[in-house]
């Protein structure tokens, strides 16, 4: 309890002084807390805090992957792994969540594989062994999106390129959707946010009131302070309905996420439901379907690689 009552008297002050004089001290100690506790939150999501680290192909019984490296329209380096064996006429681009790398979809490589379809997974900028060291929450990952697509076309030619997102790779690839247009032949998008503000709201609103309020107040303004665009702009929402309407779409969604709302992904559902199908998983844990329920998910992507097929 030390720290705190040394808290509480460095807030109010020599008990000697004034009301006014302690309650004015308290109200500017505190406000600097929360200026400076919500600064470093943002920091945290926003930028990378460690430098590069190598993801070198790891040995797997089941195929050979070989370290691919894509450059970006706006000069990010970005990594890969690519499986090349499969005579399938998809080939299948994963893009994953935000923390997490390319390695995290190895389990749905290996399933693929099995089922004849080659693959690739990147690790997004700000990740893993790929440049860059802001993180927009998917929106300048569309490049990163573009490069890889137009790497598969030109490996594959001929051949229908799916992806396959998670969380930030979900919103990423509806980002990159208006200038893909018909080069991607299918979307299977797990749990992508419906707009910057509520995916804030989902992470403060854990803190007990009027806390919460503060901490996403607090976050939102120092947002506009260190994204490098608007925030206005980064809305999944106002997106997904570049997706062409003879593109099918899966989107897929945990019941219980507290990250991502199950009434997010309908919102978003809504928007191309003409060609679109969602799927619930009975899950709490954000972007981890393919680990909670791998059957039902696995069946889910192979049903709509199988569509895009006919």
């Amino acid at each position: 309890m030390k720290p705190v009552s040394w808290l509480i008297r460095t807030i109010a002050g020599p008990p000697g002084r004034p009301l006014w004089r302690r309650a004015t001290r308290a109200l500017f100690l505190a406000v600097l807390l929360w200026f400076l506790g919500t600064g470093i939150a943002t920091l945290l999501f926003t930028r990378r805090l460690s430098w590069p680290t190598a993801q070198t192909p790891p040995k797997v019984p089941w195929t050979t992957l070989e370290q691919v490296w894509l450059n970006t329209s706006d000069g990010q380096r970005i990594g890969g792994w690519i499986n090349r064996r499969g005579d399938r006429p998809e080939v299948v681009l994963f893009l994953h969540g935000i923390g997490d790398t390319r390695s995290f979809w190895l389990p749905q490589m290996h399933m693929l594989g099995e089922h004849h379809y080659p693959s690739m997974a990147i690790s997004f900028r700000a990740h893993g062994d790929s440049s860059g060291r802001i993180e927009d929450f998917g929106f300048s990952s569309r490049y990163d999106v573009e490069a890889a697509v137009d790497y598969l076309h030109g490996q594959f030619p001929g051949r229908g390129v799916v992806l396959v997102g998670n969380s930030l790779g979900s919103a990423a690839a509806i980002y990159a959707a208006r200038s893909l247009d018909h080069q991607v032949a299918g979307y299977f998008l797990e749990s992508p946010y419906r707009d910057l503000a509520t995916a804030v709201w989902n992470r403060t609103s854990a803190v007990p009131p009027p806390f919460n309020w503060m901490a996403f107040w607090g976050m939102r303004m120092w947002g506009k302070m260190l994204l490098p665009e608007n925030a206005q702009l980064i809305q999944p929402i106002d997106y997904i309905g570049a997706i062409p309407a003879d593109v099918p779409i899966t989107l897929v969604a945990a019941r219980h996420d507290r990250w991502c709302r199950l009434w997010e992904v309908t919102d978003l559902y809504q928007k191309v439901q003409s060609h679109a199908q969602l799927v619930v998983i009975d899950s709490d844990r954000h972007g981890a379907c393919s680990r909670t329920d791998p059957s039902r998910y696995n069946a889910a992507l192979l049903h709509l690689l199988k569509h895009v097929e006919h």
